[in-house]
């Protein structure tokens, strides 16, 4: 049991990397992008941004503040 489960996470870990290193050397030269992958990007990277906490300039929490959140 353990043999499978070390070979497994090796093959999977060969799996990741070549995905990685794929996606990693293709230029716009060589691939085009599609539009999906193009949107789900543009629209994670939207819901990613947050705003700041505090809206007033200048202002520094306290201790007890940081630590009480």
């Amino acid at each position: 049991m353990y043999f499978s489960a070390i070979m497994f996470m090796c093959s999977l870990s060969v799996v990741c990397t070549v995905l990685v290193l794929n996606c990693h050397h293709r230029s716009p030269d060589t691939h085009v992008m599609p539009y999906w992958v193009r949107l789900l990007l543009f629209l994670i990277g939207v819901n990613s941004v947050r705003g700041p906490k505090c809206v007033t300039r200048g202002y520094r929490p306290t201790h007890t503040e940081i630590v009480n959140t």
